[in-house]
């Protein structure tokens, strides 16, 4: 059974089952892809096509696929995520950095329709949905400031201040905390959702912070991968104390390492080396297992399953 999909440079997306193997690979010989998601129902994938005037629905371990076009103008969404509203509707949110805005997008009837905008105030680098039907965080690269957009106001509710540029952001599995961190500053900021005027609290990590990764395996820890010193960290997900640090040995020699999963005892990363790859790394042994090469580099790695 297929556990994840990923979208690799070119315009190849490939499913990989849970020992990595490739089951499945499916390419697109027209406009460049830049999004991947998995839709709701079913298995089918969403991917879109740089610039945003075309989307393709995939029926996975076939060859049939849906074409979806804009009703107007399109958008060149710099990122896409799923978003379920207060109401339970699930539609998609994208991100227009250039012009500091976040719009809404529904697919039906072969046509792509986009709602808003809504306006964020300053150049977003990162969005994150915080799971409530309303609440949206954005990050910026030209900004120590995060901020939240209400969508049922249209408003942004809270600016926090973050100290210094966001590298990453994450919200515990039961939405109590939210944490960023900074490579600037090698520091791990964790903030009370449900207090956010209250300071946070500063927490120093490893030397270059990039990644932040949540677990519902790891319910109360995260993982930060700090890539100036390839090392990870299992901090607890309240106190952001320490609780095990782990040295990357194997991928020493390799390069654009990035976290997609953590599940049970294992960690989903991929790298380059000669070429590109995935692979399986266990936390108790320290060692990479499972090892997959890719045909390029993997742009977006979604789970499928859990393991």
């Amino acid at each position: 059974m297929a556990q994840f999909a990923v979208l690799c440079e070119p315009n190849v997306v490939v499913f990989l089952d849970e020992n990595l193997d490739i089951v499945w690979r499916w390419e697109w010989k027209q406009g460049r892809l830049n999004g991947l998601e998995k839709e709701a129902q079913g298995n089918t994938l969403l991917v879109m096509e740089q610039g945003g005037r075309h989307w393709i629905r995939i029926y996975p371990m076939t060859d049939q696929v849906e074409r979806y076009t804009a009703t107007d103008e399109s958008y060149s969404f710099d990122s896409i995520i799923p978003f379920t509203n207060q109401f339970e509707v699930r539609c998609y949110a994208g991100m227009l950095g250039a012009s500091q805005q976040m719009r809404f997008i529904a697919l039906r009837d072969k046509k792509i329709f986009v709602g808003g905008p809504y306006g964020i105030g300053f150049i977003p680098y990162q969005m994150h949905s915080l799971q409530d039907g309303r609440r949206i965080l954005f990050t910026s690269h030209t900004s120590s400031t995060m901020r939240i957009l209400d969508i049922t106001t249209g408003e942004i509710t809270h600016t926090i201040q973050a100290g210094a540029l966001v590298a990453d952001v994450g919200v515990s599995i039961d939405n109590n905390w939210l944490y960023a961190c900074s490579a600037m500053e090698n520091t791990l900021r964790i903030w009370h959702l449900h207090s956010l005027h209250v300071p946070s609290k500063v927490i120093h990590t490893g030397e270059g912070p990039d990644q932040i990764v949540t677990s519902q395996d790891h319910p109360e820890q995260l993982l930060i991968h700090c890539t100036d010193d390839r090392t990870l960290e299992i901090r607890g997900g309240g106190d952001g104390q320490i609780r095990k640090r782990i040295t990357l040995e194997g991928a020493m020699r390799h390069s654009s390492i990035r976290i997609h999963s953590w599940v049970e005892n294992y960690i989903l990363l991929s790298g380059v080396s000669k070429e590109p790859y995935i692979a399986w790394w266990n936390l108790d042994s320290e060692t990479i297992s499972s090892i997959t090469p890719l045909p390029g580099k993997p742009l977006r790695v979604i789970s499928i399953h859990e393991k």
